[in-house]
């Protein structure tokens, strides 16, 4: 039985054909290629992460700050103005047992 030049593979693999030369370089063109563009496109999403990150980062911060400046001027209202307070708080207990008894 004869085989012929394309499909014979010689010891290092290549099987002969130009056609096949072609194709097995245009494969590995290709992949080389999708290699690059995932590289960069890793390079990409690291950066981002990074950068959202920081960003988060920062918000956490800003907020933190927010929250104990809103803390504050409570305490210093509430030192401040103690009878107000207690209406408040009267007034707040008094909301929210009334909308626990209707259900």
């Amino acid at each position: 039985m004869a085989t012929s030049k394309a499909t014979a593979s010689s010891s290092n693999g290549s099987f002969g054909s130009p056609v096949a030369d072609v194709a097995r370089e245009q494969g590995h063109n290709a992949v080389d290629k999708l290699a690059d563009q995932a590289a960069i496109a890793e390079q990409k999403v690291r950066s981002t992460a990074a950068s959202s990150s920081e960003t988060i980062g920062e918000k956490t911060e800003q907020a933190k700050k927010v929250a104990n400046k809103a803390a504050a001027d409570v305490q210093d209202f509430a030192k401040n103005n103690p009878w107000t307070t207690a209406g408040i708080a009267f007034a707040t207990g008094a909301l929210v047992s009334a909308f626990l008894r209707r259900k």
